[in-house]
């Protein structure tokens, strides 16, 4: 047994007995001020009060055999440890219950734990005789302090071992109730070792515990003694770390004065503050000089500190946080020892302790723990959750943008707001930045499965509240909104007329910690939010644009583009737009598009997919006033956009270099794009290709690595990446300084090294503009450029697109460079792929850099193992759309040549298409030498082996029933079709069924909705793709793969698609849309 594994109340009459005058706690002597002094108290007092309370409970209520529950409520005082180590000894567990729980939370409570008596010093609390009336309690009156700590009382004995009492319950104490009503934790004595352990805990060389810092120090802690916190340091912490704590007056607010205030009359060299303590420090100059000259340490714990705010502090004295919570204690802390003073915000965990960073979404990693082999190290969950092999603690944190390991809190998981697009919004900085102007006490962000966020704001000065009407107090808070605005995503912000002011009857709850109990103010003001989001939804907010019908009737384009600006801003909640930027990368997304196009239709014809395949505002202006043929210029477009490229390409110069790889047979490659699909499936080729050296991957976020290997393991790829094998470099070959976005030293070292260059990296959107690509066609020049200037001249293997080449005339099109631009597909992804082929061309060229281009036919999902196709995809939609529908398309007209009697089926799983990468950018490379300033070799990635989509359509319809049959709350929007059947029908008959379902979304603009019909949002492309072949117009024309198959042995003897492989991903897709109809049904 170890030192740490005693019972606390052996512990407590041990130091009593040995060290009788080792400090305990000292609390003011007056009720009423500081000035009068504290009064020191030892262990010894300690353990004689613990004696007195003991013999007290004894004598009326009797022991208890079975740990019946007590509840202790009462003022901050130092009665609070006494009773919770008196309620062991006479064998109860006490349960510790907040002043500000509801009558609800409390009887809530009190049934779980199954207690009916009450200790409460008099005078009682109000909550006490409201409890008392809906569920019968006995109240009693503990003895005062003076009793306790004045007067001598018998020993009372307590004889149990530690291996006998370890899972025994030592406290109660219950969560915070943020997100509904507060639940006990029964806390065992197990979890007092594992305090004591982390306390201890020996950290890692170069490393220091942070707790360490508290050990044998003078702490004013102003948090409440019932608070997990308080338990930890006023019962724990002085026991086993011999630390001396210091409390406030009783009732004393906890502010930056009263923590002034205790300083002017007693030592103290460590304080734990709460955050909001904590920024008012930093907000007073005189108060920040005089509490941090008296500290050497200052710890805050219960919620998030704003970096700018903390900064003020955290330069004047060690500041860190304390992380912790009622179901595990605390978590093992360590930072290195010459950590910088900046770095304050950040955590680093002790890895030994089973403590795991798992990625959420974005930036954001959830905490977890896992049980360790080593009870030395084992966290404080699992002796609560002893079943338990893994505790998810639901907060989510980001990395340091440059330190590894260390970690900033981001906010609570279930605090996430999820919109009804799917985007989401962590609303903790955004309320940080409202927050901080004077008129604010508080706000909460509001917004789950809604279009947008609203704002409910408490003031300081009830007030000021404004009349129904007034826009005084909001023009006034607008500016403080708006820069919290400029801080978020645009889906996020909120518009003025979305902002709620609470009520003084009604005010913003919170918990005793000062975090805000989200759930039940939310509740609390579910009429005024359901009024708000219904105006919203009437087109309340928005700009009028009842003169636009006027301006299209006189083509008066500038007019009817102020005026979808003006819409657009109202919906998106922004103050500008920029007329020639796409509006998907200013904010917009399907569910938007659909209030946008809900609000048009009020002046004129537009469809979704208009918006989709223009979504730059004047151009749809252009439309809108003289039809879809003002943007059908593209080949002049592209021709303009070539020559522009062509004059950077003259004047990148030719550098020596030594073609070849530098280690013999090995080569260094160079990965863009590595997180995406291909790019993943890609990656985990190379790492098992024994003649690449090293990989460098280079991708547009900071967490690359993590998500690499997160999108691996989820789609049961290689997960692993050494670093002596694998660097992720955080960058973007689109960056205009030509250096990829990275530093100096790291582009030369990739200038020093690469061989080969693999460029993933590319939108596929096919509603996006040509100019929306343009980011990316420069990255193809500087590409260029980076090969030329590379030591060993790395060959250029870029995957491009069938849609580059579509519109061949010819039956089969040619693996080579085509440079008329009539050739390519109507939408700017194909164009742009086009674009990208002519400059790779010229740059092979004019620089003598050997290049390839493969060109993909349609790349479906893996074959081999569980891993899935991409549900957003046009099949996956169609698919999905069609069991909603009741239909599905017997053929795909456009991609069937009647002349060849060939099936529109051609496609290439995605792991397939991997290795067939893989030989092209090795052995292809080999077979067919390429001749100086020949060009770039062309390559065509299609199965030679198609079949017919009749052939699997069966398959589909079968499973699409099956799911029909089972359905449940998917039926939460409205269903077309009788469940029981899904017809197969001509292709035109199956459009007509999909326009007629978007004017049906239309009047929704419901989540379930677009879930469901997700294919509403490419009907530009099905209208394309039911295309028929008629005597007067051309076959569908083939990609030609006869000099690919003779280069990749992979692809030559693929077979055709089988109706089992549609089996595979027809029920993939329907999982994962079912699982999301749920999630939405019942957040409903």
């Amino acid at each position: 047994m170890t030192s740490n594994q005693q019972l606390l109340p052996n512990v407590i009459d041990g130091i009593a007995k040995t060290n009788p005058e080792t400090p305990w706690i000292a609390f003011p002597r007056s009720n009423t001020t500081y000035a009068d002094g504290f009064r020191e108290t030892t262990f010894k007092e300690f353990a004689n009060a613990v004696n007195g309370a003991a013999n007290w409970i004894k004598n009326a209520l009797g022991t208890s055999q079975e740990f019946g529950t007590l509840t202790y409520i009462g003022p901050n005082d130092l009665r609070y440890p006494v009773m919770v180590v008196a309620a062991i000894k006479t064998g109860y567990k006490l349960l510790l219950i907040s002043p500000r729980n509801n009558v609800d939370a409390n009887v809530n409570l009190f049934k779980l734990t199954n207690c009916t008596t009450v200790i409460s010093p008099a005078p009682h609390p109000a909550i006490l005789g409201e409890v008392d009336s809906v569920y019968p309690i006995t109240v009693l009156e503990p003895p005062s302090i003076e009793e306790l700590l004045d007067k001598q009382h018998a020993h009372f004995p307590y004889d149990k071992a530690y291996d006998n009492a370890k899972d025994q319950p030592f406290v109660v104490m219950h969560t915070s109730g943020s997100t509904g009503l507060p639940k006990p934790i029964i806390a065992p004595h197990a979890l007092v070792t594992a305090f004591a352990n982390i306390i201890h805990n020996v950290p890692p060389e170069g490393y220091e515990n942070q707790m360490l810092r508290m050990h044998g120090k003078r702490i004013f802690l102003p948090m409440p003694l019932f608070h997990a916190i308080g338990v930890f340091f006023g019962l724990i912490s002085v026991s086993f770390a011999r630390t001396n704590l210091v409390i406030p007056l009783t009732n004393a607010p906890p502010t930056a004065k009263g923590v002034a205030e205790v300083l002017r009359y007693t030592r103290v060299n460590a304080t734990i503050l709460a955050p909001s303590t904590v920024e008012e420090i930093s907000k007073d100059t005189d108060l920040l000089n005089h509490i941090t000259s008296q500290l050497d340490t200052l710890a805050y714990s219960g919620g998030d500190l704003p970096k700018r705010l903390g900064d003020a502090v955290a330069e004047k004295v060690y500041m860190f946080p304390i992380y912790g919570a009622t179901e595990f204690g605390h978590a093992r802390q360590i930072a290195p020892t010459d950590r910088a003073w900046s770095d304050w915000k950040y955590i680093q965990w002790d890895e030994r302790g089973g403590s795991v960073m798992e990625h959420h979404s974005d930036s954001m990693y959830e905490f977890v723990l896992k049980r360790t082999p080593s009870v030395e190290y084992e966290s404080g969950c699992f002796a609560i959750f002893k079943d338990a092999d893994k505790y998810r603690t639901k907060d989510l944190w980001t990395p340091h943008p440059h330190k590894p390991g260390l970690w900033a809190y981001c906010e609570r998981k279930d605090n996430i707001l999820v919109l009804l697009n799917g985007e989401k919004v962590n609303p903790l900085g955004f309320e940080e930045a409202v927050a901080t102007d004077p008129i604010v006490k508080s706000c909460i962000l509001i917004g789950a499965e809604q279009v947008h966020t609203i704002l409910l704001v408490e003031l300081n000065n009830t007030e000021l509240i404004p009349a129904e009407g007034s826009d005084a107090v909001i023009e006034r808070l607008w500016l403080t909104i708006s820069a919290a605005n400029a801080a978020v995503p645009s889906f996020a912000r909120v518009s003025k007329a979305c902002i709620l002011f609470a009520h003084p009857e009604k005010p913003i709850q919170m918990t005793p910690k000062g975090t805000v109990i989200r759930k039940s103010t939310i509740d609390s003001y579910g009429d005024e939010i359901r009024q708000i989001y219904k105006l919203a939804s009437q087109g309340a907010t928005a700009q009028p644009i009842s003169e636009m019908a006027t301006a299209i009737a006189l083509h008066d384009k500038n007019f009817v583009a102020l005026s979808i600006e003006k819409e657009l801003c109202a919906i998106l909640r922004v103050g500008k737009i920029d007329r020639q930027e796409n509006l998907f990368h200013q904010g917009l997304d399907s569910v938007l598009a659909i209030e946008l196009v809900r609000n048009l239709q009020r002046v004129c014809n537009i469809s979704i997919s208009t918006v989709y395949s223009h979504p730059i505002i004047n151009d749809l202006a252009s439309i809108l006033v003289v039809g879809e043929l003002a943007l059908h210029k593209h080949e002049n477009s592209m021709l303009d956009a070539i020559s522009g490229y062509r004059r950077q390409l003259d004047g990148i110069q030719i550098q020596p270099r030594s073609p070849g790889s530098p280690q013999g047979t090995s080569h260094v490659v160079l990965l863009t794009g590595s997180t995406g699909t291909i790019g993943s499936y890609f990656l985990n080729a190379l790492v098992k290709e024994k003649t690449v050296a090293h990989i460098y991957c280079l991708n547009r976020s900071m967490d690359a690595r993590d998500r690499q290997v997160k999108n691996n393991f989820d789609r049961h790829l290689t997960a692993e990446f050494p670093a002596a094998r694998v660097t992720f470099h955080t960058g973007d070959v689109t960056t205009s300084n030509g250096k990829f976005g990275l530093d100096y030293t790291v582009f030369a070292q990739l200038q020093a090294q690469v061989t080969k260059v693999v460029h993933c990296a590319w939108p596929v959107d096919f509603n996006f503009h040509l100019g929306s690509f343009e980011a990316h066609l420069d990255g193809i020049v500087h590409l260029s450029s980076f090969a030329a200037s590379a030591r060993h001249s790395p060959t250029i293997l870029f995957l491009s697109s069938s849609s580059a080449v579509q519109g061949y005339p010819d039956t089969f099109i040619p693996e080579k460079i085509i440079g008329d631009p009539a050739v390519t597909s109507l939408n700017g992804y194909g164009q742009s792929k086009w674009v990208a082929e002519i400059l790779l061309d010229d740059a092979s060229k004019k620089l003598e850099l050997d290049i390839s281009i493969a060109r993909l036919g349609q790349v479906a999902g893996p074959i081999q193992g569980p891993g899935v196709w991409n549900i957003n995809e046009w099949l996956p939609s169609l698919v999905i759309s069609s069991q909603h529908l009741g239909v599905i398309p017997a053929q795909f007209p456009a991609l069937r040549n009647t002349d060849l009697g060939r099936g529109e089926v051609d496609w290439v799983p995605v792991d397939i298409l991997a290795n067939v990468i893989l030989e092209l950018l090795f052995t292809g490379n080999k077979n067919s030498p390429k001749e100086p300033n020949s060009g770039a070799r062309v390559y065509h990635v299609s199965n030679p082996s198609a079949n017919q989509w009749s052939t699997l359509v069966p398959e589909v319809v079968e499973l699409l029933c099956s799911f029909s049959s089972n359905s449940g709350p998917h039926t939460g929007g409205s269903t077309l079709v009788d469940d029981s059947s899904i017809k197969v029908v001509p292709y035109h008959e199956w459009l007509q069924k999909l326009q007629s379902s978007e004017s049906s979304i239309l009047n929704q603009v419901d989540s379930l909705a677009v879930t469901q019909v997700p294919a509403v949002k490419l009907i530009g492309f099905y209208k394309w793709l039911g295309k028929e072949n008629t005597a007067s117009d051309r076959a569908c024309s083939i990609l030609d793969t006869m000099q690919t198959v003779e280069e990749s042995p992979t692809l030559a003897k693929l077979g055709a698609i089988q109706p089992s492989c549609m089996a595979k991903w027809t029920k993939s897709w329907m999982q994962q849309i079912y699982a999301r109809g749920y999630r939405e049904f019942e957040s409903k």
